[in-house]
């Protein structure tokens, strides 16, 4: 897993091109700026999940999913399984364009 803050996904998706990105299966997205409406098309990634304030610019996240990975991601809620983890939990607030994360790794 691999979160970034994009400031603007739109203009800088390809700076989603290198070696941790290209091993990792799921990006938490923050500052998209982008709209529930667009589709910003990242190499070998599904978009799963994305939300962003209305009127308001420098906002938006975004959590996609490499498209071969075998993990079963269920969204509005987010329910996900993940091999090797016991329990991961994410989740949307009314507040803001907020997604917490909170992942149990067995040993």
């Amino acid at each position: 897993m691999v979160t970034f803050n994009c400031q603007n996904l739109r203009k800088h998706v390809s700076d989603l091109s290198d070696p941790v990105i290209d091993s990792s299966n799921i990006l938490f997205l923050s500052e998209t700026w982008s709209n529930d409406d667009e589709n910003i098309n990242i190499p070998n990634f599904n978009c799963i999940a994305k939300f962003k304030l209305k009127n308001v610019r420098s906002a938006g996240v975004a959590i996609y999913q490499r498209s071969n990975d075998a993990s079963n991601i269920v969204t509005s809620n987010m329910d996900i399984l993940l091999r090797y983890n016991s329990e991961i939990d994410i989740c949307q607030s009314s507040v803001g364009d907020i997604y917490a994360a909170h992942c149990v790794l067995d040993d």
